[in-house]
């Protein structure tokens, strides 16, 4: 997010912690605290900010590595893809579930 992104405070647990994942913890809360005037849940958005520790993405670029693509700009960009999906889905993708959606998103070689 950039740093004059709006908190969503609408959005509801799910995109609260796909903010709190980007921003990290405090400084969501903080950027919350400034917005407490927007509409929305913000005494539960700030609750999820102070009480949920955002998961490590369950797979990496050496991942890509071992499933045949080569070093470059390649990797990071399909890990990202990854990462968003992953987001997406609220994080509730394991890490096989993860590796199963990096060999499906795999260019052909």
């Amino acid at each position: 997010l950039a740093p004059d992104t709006a908190i969503d405070v609408v959005g509801g647990p799910k995109a609260w912690r796909a903010q709190i994942y980007r921003l990290g913890n405090g400084l969501y809360a903080d950027r919350l605290l400034l917005a407490t005037t927007a509409a929305g849940d913000w005494k539960a958005a700030l609750a999820t900010a102070r009480n949920w520790s955002p998961p490590e993405l369950p797979v990496s670029g050496g991942d890509a590595l071992k499933l045949g693509l080569k070093p470059g700009p390649k990797v990071g960009a399909l890990i990202e893809e990854i990462e968003q999906w992953w987001i997406d889905g609220d994080f509730g993708a394991d890490r096989a579930a993860c590796l199963a959606e990096l060999e499906r998103r795999m260019p052909p070689a």
